[in-house]
């Protein structure tokens, strides 16, 4: 059974739940953007790139060149941790912001019906002149129907 005891709670209870996702999806998404970011400042892209040239020119593909190449895909990698961290991030303020328009709804519907009420009215009151003439027009052709209608039901008692 609804009561308004039950509604304000459940109300509260909704707000709740899309604060909580709110907060887990921007730590979930902060600490990735940190681990990208930490991840990718060990490297200095243009200074091991610099580096692997000046190995290339001197020595050709050693083992150091390729210990630079690896460590140049690692600091690529950490945009990885951008791109999840942010889509995280934007997904969890979507998600949060339904659940929380959810317990919105019956303040939104009030309002909504607030902003129809005066429209309405203004064309109910254009509307009921016509109305009115067409009951008028119409009533004697619905008169003439019922008076078939019952001579129809008299004339089946008759037969009975």
């Amino acid at each position: 059974m609804l009561s308004e005891e039950k509604y304000q709670n459940t109300k509260r209870k909704i707000k709740t739940a899309s604060l909580i996702i709110l907060l887990i999806g921007l730590l979930a998404g902060g600490l990735l953007i940190y681990l990208g970011y930490s991840r990718g400042s060990k490297y200095d892209s243009n200074k091991i790139r610099l580096e692997m040239n000046r190995e290339f020119m001197g020595n050709g593909f050693t083992e150091r060149y390729y210990e630079l190449s690896e460590d140049l895909n690692k600091s690529h990698s950490s945009i990885v941790f951008y791109m999840f961290g942010g889509f995280v991030i934007i997904a969890s303020c979507m998600i949060s912001g339904f659940v929380y328009l959810s317990s919105k709804g019956r303040e939104i519907a009030a309002y909504q019906a607030q902003q129809i009420m005066p429209i309405a009215r203004e064309g109910m009151k254009q509307m009921a002149p016509t109305v009115g003439d067409v009951m008028r027009e119409s009533a004697p052709v619905y008169g003439e129907v019922a008076k078939e209608i019952a001579k129809g039901v008299k004339e089946g008692l008759k037969d009975e």
